[in-house]
């Protein structure tokens, strides 16, 4: 048994375990350990207990604060496995410009740059390191050329599979059934660019469709020509509710702006519906690529946008060979136990060769 520390890194101390990212790389992570029989603290940095000994310490999103810095002045000194997680291209303040909070107006460049400095002068204090994608495995390699970094993908959320034995799947979805759900569930509000990209294509399958409509769960300034019963606008719902809204749609949307920000994000959306047995279309980048053979529908254009909705509206048997065991295709790519024991694995090599 391992005594493991996960800690959150973020501004409110609060509100860390409402954070989605936190939840994935953190949360969910200690679900999986626990099955696997290790002690996990899961905890904000404000709330670390000096007094105790992990074998490791995970530190997600880290930044380089006083409070950080004199942690880390102590346990560098111990025998902690130090490990730091990062999930987006945030630490690299070159690049800050293509941050989706810069790119829609959401905060200022200055502000941006802060704290994107603040995550860069962390990495000197780790010598271990784990992202959720290739990519950006690639990019934090060339920011940090003698680190160890290990690649964890994101997993299914851990009791949804419990869930998922309580809700019964629809055992087809046509267009005869009635309404037809596309949903876009943008969980932060600086998706505004990657919608207006597929506008268009949606505009014109909504008006060439009257029974589908376009749920959006989740902050998003837009707007589209479509009937008014065509557009349903929700809040932000708290995590521990999210999968009732994501199960209830017939195909998911997954839009990004081609940025080396994006080029490094999780396929998260495609993992998250395809879980409930729902395809995601998406724009291409290298973890949607991985996809392919579970629920991600890859459009490189507006028209391939249009018709891969045209295709899951229309053709029934193709929309059967979607969804044929989905969820199953999923877990064999984002199972939390398999993923946690590849974790494990990660130290264990790790330890071996410190």
């Amino acid at each position: 048994m391992k005594r493991i520390a996960l800690v959150a890194c973020n501004k409110n101390a609060t509100k860390f375990k409402d954070d989605p990212s936190f939840i994935y790389r953190c949360v969910n992570l200690a679900a999986g350990l626990r099955h696997h029989g290790n002690d996990v603290l899961v905890c904000h940095i404000s709330q670390f207990p000096w007094f105790r000994d992990f074998d490791v310490i995970v530190f997600h999103r880290p930044r380089a604060t006083l409070r950080f810095k004199l942690l880390m002045g102590k346990l560098r000194r111990s025998k902690s496995i130090l490990i730091a997680d990062f999930d987006d291209l945030i630490m690299d303040p070159d690049l800050v410009d293509y941050s989706p909070g810069v790119l829609n107006g959401m905060v200022s460049i200055a502000a941006t740059r802060h704290l994107f400095k603040q995550h860069f002068h962390a990495l000197p204090y780790f010598e271990a390191f784990t992202v959720s994608t290739t990519p950006l495995a690639a990019h934090l390699q060339r920011l940090m050329t003698d680190a160890n970094v290990g690649v964890i993908a994101n997993g299914v959320y851990h009791d949804w599979e419990g869930k998922a034995l309580l809700h019964k799947d629809w055992a087809k979805r046509n267009a005869t059934a009635g309404e037809w759900t596309i949903s876009y569930n943008p969980g932060t509000p600086s998706h505004d660019r990657d919608f207006a990209s597929v506008a268009p294509a949606l505009e014109r399958f909504l008006a060439s469709h009257p029974q589908s409509r376009l749920v959006v769960t989740g902050p998003l300034s837009f707007q589209l020509r479509a009937q008014p019963h065509q557009i349903v606008r929700r809040e932000k719902v708290p995590f521990d509710r999210f999968h009732e809204y994501v199960r209830s749609a017939d195909v998911n949307l997954a839009p990004l702006e081609a940025t080396p920000f994006t080029r490094c994000k999780s396929a998260l959306k495609v993992l998250e519906t395809g879980f409930w047995n729902i395809p995601t279309i998406c724009s291409r980048f290298p973890d949607a690529e991985r996809f392919i053979d579970a629920g991600a529908l890859i459009a490189d254009n507006e028209q391939a946008w249009f018709d891969h909705l045209v295709n899951l509206y229309e053709d029934e048997a193709f929309y059967g060979d979607c969804v044929h065991q989905l969820r199953a295709r999923v877990l064999e790519k984002g199972n939390v136990v398999s993923l946690s024991a590849q974790w494990l694995g990660y130290v264990a090599q790790t330890r071996l060769g410190a």
